[in-house]
């Protein structure tokens, strides 16, 4: 529980141009499948069922921000076109 609290905690401190939401994702489903490893009797616990749904919750929101993020304020950068110069040279 404190890894997932601890988790959370410092994805709530990046700031909004270091947000990676496809790492996020990939992590917040790495804890969900810890968690559901865990023993089947604690299922019914409080705990267990805050945690899950935690779980849950983020991993639905994560694509939400993903879709609020502003596209990158400039086009990604291309080669520059390149010309074939015609010269006329001399020959020796």
């Amino acid at each position: 529980m404190e890894l997932v609290e601890n988790t959370f905690a410092s994805w709530r401190g990046t700031l909004w141009p270091a947000v990676d939401v496809d790492a996020m994702l990939m992590h917040g489903t790495k804890l969900q499948k810890e968690v559901k490893l865990l023993v089947k009797q604690s299922r019914g616990w409080d705990v267990y069922v805050g945690l899950a749904k935690q779980l849950s919750d983020m991993l639905v929101a994560l694509p939400l921000v993903q879709v609020m993020m502003p596209p990158p304020l400039h086009p990604p950068m291309r080669p520059p076109k390149t010309q074939t110069i015609l010269v006329d040279r001399p020959t020796p």
